[in-house]
């Protein structure tokens, strides 16, 4: 998958106009290091395939979890960067894309309207 960040995060290497690879999307447990093992048992980590994905059942209480990704581009990073979508206003290229052409499409059918116009009104001229 390839994303966007909303906006500038120069201290994490994260630019807006750049693309990063998702390399893991996870649940991780409020308080949790990466360093600790769970005290209570469990998992402190539980991977998940998308963004979009909601809390594993296995989960005891969800409001004790957070999303996070991690981002890398190879120009700005030696390693992954864990970050929450939330925060960096994080986005797919494709919507990206979607948001360009649909700010770009009202113009182009605007251009061509008086195109049209103009050259309606000169083939009328001739006559």
């Amino acid at each position: 998958w390839f994303v966007c960040v909303g906006q500038d995060f120069p201290e994490m290497g994260l630019l807006a106009r750049e693309s990063y690879t998702i390399k893991s999307i996870y649940y991780q447990r409020i308080g949790y290091d990466g360093n600790q093992k769970a005290t209570y048992g469990g998992p402190s980590r539980v991977f998940v395939s998308k963004v979009g994905s909601e809390i594993p059942a296995k989960i005891d209480n969800p409001d004790g979890w957070l999303l996070w990704v991690e981002l890398y581009n190879k120009r700005y990073h030696e390693k992954p960067v864990a970050v929450r979508p939330s925060a960096v206003g994080l986005t797919t290229v494709m919507s990206e894309i979607r948001t360009g052409i649909s700010m770009v499409f009202p113009l182009w059918v605007l251009f061509v309207s008086i195109f049209l116009a103009k050259l309606a009104l000169a083939y009328a001229s001739q006559r």
